[in-house]
This record gives C-alpha cells, sequence and structure tokens, in this order.
C-alpha cells in the first residue's frame, strides 16, 4: 500500500512540474503576453537620428537643429530666440519620445475629440529624422485620474474618423513645461575661484 502511496505522489509531482515547465515556455516564447506587459513603443527611431525638434504649446513655438555632432553644443534654438539650446532639456523630450510606451490605445469619434482635448492640444512634439522623416506626437488632455495624456501618434492628415488614440506617460507633456529661459544655454557664471590677495 504504501509503495502504490508513494507511486502516485511522484507521478502527480511529475505532472505538476511539466505543467509548470510548459507555463513558463509560453510567457518566455509567447510574443503577446510579453507585449501586453510592457505595451507599444510610441515611435521606432533613436535619439541620434533626430535632426530637428519642433514644440508647439498654446502660448509658444520652440525649434531647435542639431548643427553638429562633434560640438559641445549640438543643439541651437532657432527660435523664438537664437542661441545654443539646453542640452539636457533636449535629451529629455527625446529620450521620453523614444523610451516611452502606450498600455492603451481608444478609438474616439471625431466629433468627441474635443471631450479629449483635442480641440487646443497642450503640445505637439514634432522632429524631423536626418533622412527627413518626420514625426509627430499631439498631446491633449490627460484621463480621469491624471495618470495618462491622451496621444494621437502621427495623426493622418486628412483626420479619420474614429480617431485612434493612444494613452501616453504623463512625463511626455512634463518634458514640455518648463520656462523658456530654461530651454537656451545658461552662460557660465566665470571663475568661482577667489582671488589672492594683493601683497603690496
Amino acid at each position: 500500500m504504501l509503495k502504490r502511496n508513494t507511486t502516485i505522489l511522484l507521478f502527480a509531482a511529475l505532472l505538476l512540474g511539466g505543467g509548470v515547465l510548459l507555463f513558463e515556455q509560453y510567457q518566455v516564447k509567447n510574443p503577446d503576453a510579453e507585449d501586453t506587459e510592457s505595451g507599444t513603443a510610441l515611435f521606432k527611431f533613436t535619439e541620434d537620428q533626430v535632426n530637428q525638434l519642433t514644440i508647439t504649446k498654446p502660448e509658444q513655438t520652440l525649434t531647435f537643429k542639431r548643427e553638429s555632432e562633434k560640438s559641445a553644443n549640438a543643439w541651437q534654438m532657432t527660435a523664438p530666440n537664437q542661441g545654443p539650446a539646453d542640452e539636457a532639456a533636449i535629451a529629455f523630450v527625446l529620450s521620453q519620445m523614444t523610451t516611452a510606451r502606450s498600455e492603451r490605445t481608444l478609438e474616439v469619434a471625431l466629433q468627441e475629440k474635443a471631450a479629449f482635448g483635442f480641440d487646443q492640444p497642450l503640445a505637439t512634439i514634432k522632429v524631423t529624422l536626418k533622412d527627413q522623416t518626420t514625426h509627430q506626437l499631439v498631446l491633449a488632455g490627460k484621463d480621469p485620474v491624471a495618470s495618462a495624456v491622451y496621444a494621437q501618434i502621427d495623426p493622418p492628415t486628412p483626420e479619420t474618423d474614429p480617431l485612434a488614440v493612444a494613452l501616453v506617460p504623463v512625463a511626455l507633456l512634463d518634458a514640455t513645461e518648463r520656462p523658456l529661459n530654461e530651454w537656451e544655454q545658461q552662460a557660465d557664471q566665470g571663475d568661482s575661484t577667489p582671488s589672492l590677495p594683493d601683497p603690496n
């Protein structure tokens, strides 16, 4: 009797172990399971492919151009002012665009676009790549719990009905919300080393 119970327990353990192994293999090999967990990438370009950047907000439009790969001040602001741009500010926007993922996509009737904020977007980010390809991200209102932003990724012209609306991280909108002076490279404050007293 004891031998029979041992055999049954061994058989059950083998079945359980095999089931766990099959489940783990499915999780690794099934790309749909991985995409559902991590979301969908907004764009496929990389930061170093971007040659121009335009950020349009209700109060102003900012434009930047990459002047040189080798220069310490690779990015220049061309509007509303002209001069070296703050590299960190540009890098933050491009990093968000190239790494952000959307967890959900909605279909919104064209007549309802104002309810989602697309009649007056909070920001529109447009990039031009080195091969002259352009991409655009339109950021509208936040969702009811302010955990995501309604966005259109490369919206078609003319508009389609319904609109394809993605929920994207709020950090994308945050990346555009800084005063004008923070987009410009700040002048050096000079040498802060204290001068030695005159021996005479």
